[in-house]
């Protein structure tokens, strides 16, 4: 209420206050359009902070349109109120192209400028272009130095990042002990990849003694944080009794979980353990669905099995047209993936 009658009465921190309790929901519900409205006052009365903000609702289509162009455009007015925080905005919408011509030489003095008020985020962009050598000669030494600053800031990517690099030896010498202590880094901050690469390293011994408890455990966490692929491996584990004791219907419901939040290669596992009645009632028909579902997505495998669903009748009526049909596309798909 304090909040209401300050800013009613013009004062612009006050305004920009209630912007944000509107926003987050705290003290009042969460209400978009309110916190846009006070946002709007705020930013009219120069507060830049609400200007950035004003950026983020347009960028996300939260409560409003969304507009790339719109977006870069309160967060270069937020840049010129000098909100150093703009500054990464800036450079995340040179390097993505987001309603502006994509351009690298733009992007690079805008985060050295975020860098410099201390931005994680911005460590980490600058050093994916050094990394990448996108728009600039490839420079590992700058990228790793820039991941390390990154890490040290928070930023639990770039210690996934750093803990890739190590791991694959590409540019750099392979080091394992390295490779683990910063892709735990980044698993304990509750980076999901993270996660999973661990999984992968315990279960095939890749730098370490192999360890299935361990594997089990970094799937299981990755899993748990929304990783689909990691879902699909437990899927795996169970389905063949590797390293875990055989349990169709657990591995049927990673398979499940994962296809879900769509993943298309835990489609195509599910849709066999439906063919097969492995921890599910055997059903050809709702395979099929399952395998059409997953060529919508772009799974040439559910597409070669269903053209030969149709071709043997199995989950419905035998058809040697439509089985070609499939087929040829099937045949398509590989070919424009390859």
């Amino acid at each position: 209420k304090w909040y209401q009658r300050a800013a009613e009465q013009g004062d612009a921190l006050s305004m920009s206050a209630l912007g944000q309790l509107y926003n987050e929901g705290e003290l009042v519900p969460r209400d978009a359009a309110e916190a846009i409205k006070w946002f709007e006052k705020a930013a009219a009365a120069g507060r830049s902070y609400a200007m950035l903000e004003l950026g983020h609702f347009y960028k996300e289509g939260d409560g409003v349109e969304q507009s790339d162009a719109k977006a870069l455009e309160w967060y270069r007015k937020a840049h010129e109120a000098g909100d150093g925080s703009a500054a990464f905005f800036l450079g995340e919408a040179y390097v993505n192209g987001d309603g502006v011509e994509r351009n690298i030489a733009r992007a690079i003095p805008l985060f050295r400028e975020a860098i410099e008020d201390g931005s994680a985020s911005a460590m980490y962009s600058l050093a994916q272009i050094y990394h990448q050598g996108d728009g600039v000669q490839r420079d590992m030494e700058e990228a790793i130095r820039l991941y390390k600053m990154s890490a040290e800031g928070g930023f639990d990517f770039a210690s996934y990042a750093l803990g890739d690099i190590y791991l694959s030896g590409v540019s750099v010498l392979r080091d394992y002990d390295k490779a683990i202590k910063w892709l735990s880094r980044a698993a304990a901050g509750g980076n999901e990849f993270a996660m999973k690469r661990l999984g992968d390293v315990y279960l095939t011994g890749q730098g370490v003694t192999a360890d299935a408890a361990k594997a089990v455990h970094w799937y299981t966490q990755a899993a748990e944080h929304g990783d689909t692929f990691a879902m699909n491996d437990l899927g795996d584990l169970y389905r063949d009794g590797r390293h875990v004791k055989q349990d169709y219907k657990r591995a049927v419901e990673w398979y499940k979980k994962a296809s879900d939040l769509g993943n298309e290669f835990a489609m195509v596992d599910l849709g066999r353990m439906h063919e097969r009645g492995w921890g599910v009632k055997k059903d050809a028909g709702r395979a099929l669905l399952i395998f059409q579902e997953a060529s919508e997505l772009g799974s040439v495998a559910a597409t070669y099995k269903i053209a030969e669903m149709f071709e043997q009748g199995q989950g419905v009526q035998a058809d040697p047209a439509e089985a070609r049909r499939w087929r040829k596309k099937a045949d398509t798909m590989r070919a424009e993936r390859n």
